[in-house]
């Protein structure tokens, strides 16, 4: 909770005008019956939601389902049950600046009509940069690397969606955390890559290198 109410209060900080604010909460216990959080840290991230976004649209889930299926269910939302044309995540432990929406949506509308991007995000090319090889580089795009704070569109979630839902029905019945024990490291190989690790972040990695796409950062 102290990480979330950081960020909560980051995001409050960016113009929101024109947003709508989702909340996703995963639960305590795996379907295992695995405890991997404590009951008054999930009921105090829900409470500090109720109090910097009262107005946010909460989906809490009773199990812990893990981060892949949390991001499935969470994508369907947007762009399955209410057709969002564009969507921005973030966790629960990137905090922004006043501007970084700004940044995202300036980004999105820039690169709107290029078919070879897929995600973008805002938080620079490598967080350990120097404040002046920042400035000299401030008109520049680099590969994106975390999926921190990024943005995704519809229209390319739509095309990635295919080869996603591979990955998310080999998963689907284990626990997140032991998926490398699945059948993943086979499918990633059967796609041509050399096995790094089973996240959902890197299946969605793999799925934007296969359709050709690059993800991209300020």
């Amino acid at each position: 909770p102290h990480y979330l109410k950081q960020v909560l209060e980051s995001l409050l900080k960016n113009d929101l005008s024109d947003i709508d604010v989702y909340f996703f909460q995963d639960g305590a216990v795996t379907l295992s019956g695995k405890r991997v959080a404590e009951d008054k840290d999930i009921e105090e991230c829900i409470n500090l939601c109720n109090t910097y976004f009262p107005n946010a649209t909460k989906i809490i889930q009773k199990d812990n389902i893990g981060t892949a299926l949390q991001y499935d269910i969470a994508e369907k939302t947007f762009f399955v049950s209410n057709q969002y044309e564009r969507a921005i995540f973030f966790e629960d432990d990137l905090v922004v600046l006043p501007n970084y929406i700004k940044n995202l949506k300036y980004i999105f509308d820039k690169y709107k009509d290029d078919d070879r991007i897929s995600l973008i995000s805002a938080y620079g090319e490598a967080w350990d940069n120097s404040l002046s090889k920042q400035w000299e580089n401030s008109q520049k795009i680099a590969p994106m690397e975390h999926h921190w704070g990024f943005g995704i569109t519809r229209k390319f979630w739509e095309k990635r969606q295919p080869i996603v839902e591979e990955y998310l029905e080999l998963i689907r019945g284990i626990e997140y955390r032991e998926s490398n024990k699945g059948k993943v490291p086979e499918w990633l190989k059967n796609y041509g890559f050399r096995y790094s690790c089973c996240s959902q972040d890197f299946a969605k990695q793999v799925a934007a290198l296969k359709l050709n796409k690059v993800r991209i950062t300020c």
